[in-house]
């Protein structure tokens, strides 16, 4: 049988409650500690995150303008731009509808006045020219922005895991600032 008495049953179970109220507090503070770590985790992502898009948007805002600097790429490549614009006159001319003159109209006839022409019902050169400009930007501007939403993923893809494993990883100077760091609770205190 059991020869103790109530007074040392009544004692023990005192120093039980009181081991297991520590318990629950050291516990409660591990929860604390992580929640707050977990909380300063997110921010710091979230903050990593937006810095790394905006350097990404802010690369992709250099490379446009860079691309679109017609006068920078005169500078560089005169010849280049001599031989485009003589490429783009010719593919404008050839865009252009041609009419024919009568027989002999050119040959007694003043000059024609350089002013808009009268077309009529049909469609002049210059809104045939305009669809085909529009259509172009169009397209241009559709494969800017896909190629913006791939810059964007790709940074997001490759980017956001390592900043994640960096932040969770468990370092010296995070070990002193934090008052219960993750995986320090082993069961330790439970003896």
């Amino acid at each position: 049988m059991d020869n103790r008495t109530p007074e040392l049953i009544e004692a023990e179970m005192a120093r039980t409650r009181q081991s297991l109220s520590a318990k629950v507090s050291a516990l409660e503070d591990t929860v604390v500690g992580t929640v707050q770590s977990a909380s300063s985790a997110v921010k710091d992502t979230v903050t990593t995150v937006r810095t790394a898009v905006e350097e990404s948007v802010d690369a992709v805002r250099d490379r446009v303008t860079s691309v679109l600097d017609v006068s920078g790429h005169v500078r560089e490549h005169p010849w280049a731009m001599v031989g485009g614009a003589a490429a783009a006159g010719f593919l404008v001319g050839c865009l252009v509808p041609r009419t024919a003159a009568p027989a002999g109209a050119y040959d007694s006839a003043p000059p024609a006045p350089s002013g808009p022409r009268s077309t009529g019902s049909t469609r002049g050169m210059w809104d045939t020219l305009l669809d085909r400009i529009t259509a172009e930007l169009r397209k241009v501007g559709e494969s800017a922005v896909e190629n913006l939403s791939t810059v964007a993923q790709r940074a997001m893809s490759e980017k956001l895991p390592k900043v994640v494993d960096r932040l969770l990883e468990p370092s010296p100077a995070r070990a002193e600032t934090e008052p219960y760091p993750i995986g320090r609770w082993n069961g330790a205190a439970a003896g």
